[in-house]
């Protein structure tokens, strides 16, 4: 945000997670496992008004948080440009960029960045998305 600007919104999910990480791989686990939609909070913004979008998110489970494929069912992107980036435990992007490409045929989705959860708020990582978003091919 720093380095693009423009309006944050974040997706908040209805039911909060529990907040110690057994219990929330737990509760991750069961979502995707029974491939939920969890509902989540009114955004403050249209993402569809927009020309670009940027979404992150944390891998779970090795695919996107199911609050993400809800908000894709509930959103429709075509002639957007989304930019993904995510955290991860290991399995880099978990094939979500692709993901969100069969979610969103009509939407341009460019290749995302991935940082390792044990590097998110450090200065390489830092340095590696600065880095990323000057090169993205954005208008």
């Amino acid at each position: 945000h720093d380095e693009v600007g423009g309006d944050i919104a974040p997706i908040i999910p209805s039911k909060d997670y529990p907040l110690e990480y057994n219990a929330l791989a737990d509760a991750a686990k069961a979502e995707v496992d029974n491939n939920e939609r969890p509902a989540f909070e009114t955004l403050n913004v249209d993402p569809t008004q927009y020309k670009t979008v940027f979404i992150g998110y944390p891998i779970w489970w090795y695919t996107l948080p199911m609050v993400l494929e809800t908000f894709f069912d509930t959103y429709d992107l075509s002639g957007v440009t989304i930019v993904p980036f995510n955290t991860h435990a290991g399995s880099r992007d978990g094939n979500t960029y692709n993901m969100i490409r069969e979610r969103e045929p009509n939407a341009n989705v460019i290749d995302g960045i991935a940082i390792a959860g044990s590097d998110a708020g450090s200065d390489s990582a830092k340095t590696s998305v600065t880095e990323w978003v000057k090169k993205l091919p954005l208008e």
